[in-house]
């Protein structure tokens, strides 16, 4: 699902991120929370490079 697509990254350094985090992370790339269930093959190119924004925001860069 995208959630876990977005909690992939801070899984591999032993971060565990909520629904909650997950649900800030989509808002800030402009997603509304119900994509959190939803599967990757179920999303326009422009939603998929928004998630992809939300992965890269919950690894925390600098």
């Amino acid at each position: 699902t995208v959630a876990d697509n977005i909690r992939y990254g801070p899984q591999l350094t032993g971060k565990k991120l909520s629904d909650d985090e997950v649900t800030k992370l989509l808002a800030l790339a402009d997603l509304d929370s119900s994509f959190a269930s939803k599967n990757g093959n179920e999303l326009s190119v422009g939603q998929a490079q928004r998630v992809a924004l939300a992965r890269t925001l919950a690894n925390d860069p600098e």
